[in-house]
């Protein structure tokens, strides 16, 4: 019922110190392997995340683009059938004077 004093491994015969070294050494590697990608994938991420916020501000920006042509359109539309009512407004006074000038000029003779 001794108990083993050699620090020797049963399994691979190295002592156990050095593969408990190893096996740090691993971790740590592990450790720093997982941190680079953790660091990798946030950077990817705030690059899809700041080319989404470009994307959605150049959609803003052509939406609002978009409705101020329509507005414009919209006010030429007004605008246009102003200037068509008054149009017919002087063609009606300029025939209806025409055809009182004929009117008169056909009752002289």
């Amino acid at each position: 019922m001794c108990a083993d004093t050699s620090h020797e491994s049963p399994i691979a015969g190295h002592p156990w110190n050095e593969e408990r070294l190893y096996v740090l050494h691993s971790i740590e590697d592990l450790r720093a392997e997982l941190l680079r990608q953790a660091d990798q994938a946030s950077a990817a991420r705030a690059k899809i995340e700041d080319r989404n916020e470009r994307e959605a501000e150049k959609l803003a920006k052509d939406l609002k683009a978009a409705h101020d042509k329509i507005r414009a359109l919209e006010n030429g539309r007004i605008l246009q059938n102003v200037k068509i009512w008054l149009m017919t407004l002087v063609l009606s006074a300029a025939g209806a004077v025409v055809f009182e000038l004929i009117k008169a000029w056909l009752a002289k003779k």
